[in-house]
């Protein structure tokens, strides 16, 4: 069967590459978005640390609400070495400190959903598309797009409505993408 010479099946066809392409460019989006802001937390950990207070060995610690001295870690210092420090009242407390570190984490943990989701979904569905030799069928088609928008992390989610409609026709997509299986 000639799959791209039914009007059907490449209307489906044209569709899906678009959305797939939308969804990349949310994906790209995203992962920007991420870098930039996984950067802007690092600088701030950065300067929070330069700020900590020291011990006389140089490990840089803080003070929670309770005024409990802690490692960056979180573990309790000692009093008889708590009582070494100079404190200067610019310091960042140990909860800001931490709450820094959460958002770090979490940029990072979402950083690695999104390259996942990039890699395994998108991958996989311009795999199949571009395929040649096993052209998707129409249900291929949509089992696609149900993977492409069930496994989107919110991240991508987010970029889709600033992608959807805005990207005009395809100049990375140019016909040689598209598998030859019969006249046109």
């Amino acid at each position: 069967m000639e799959f791209l010479a039914d009007p059907i099946y490449r209307a489906k066809y044209n569709g899906v590459m678009e959305e797939i392409h939308e969804v990349r460019t949310a994906t790209e989006r995203a992962l920007d978005q991420i870098a930039d802001q996984l950067a802007g937390t690092l600088t701030k950990i950065q300067q929070m640390q330069d700020a900590a207070a020291h011990l006389p060995d140089g490990t840089r610690v803080f003070r929670d609400e309770n005024s409990v001295v802690r490692l960056a870690d979180g573990s309790e210092v000692e009093g008889y070495l708590a009582d070494t420090i100079q404190w200067t009242g610019l310091e960042p407390s140990f909860e800001d400190y931490t709450q820094k570190i959460s958002e770090r984490d979490d940029l990072l943990a979402t950083q690695i959903e999104v390259q996942i989701y990039e890699t395994d979904v998108l991958g996989a569905a311009l795999d199949k598309l571009t395929d040649p030799d096993d052209p998707p069928t129409l249900n291929e088609l949509d089992q696609i797009l149900d993977n492409s928008n069930n496994a989107m992390p919110d991240a991508v989610r987010r970029h889709m409505a600033d992608v959807s409609g805005e990207i005009g026709p395809r100049t990375s997509l140019d016909s040689s993408m598209i598998p030859q299986l019969g006249n046109t």
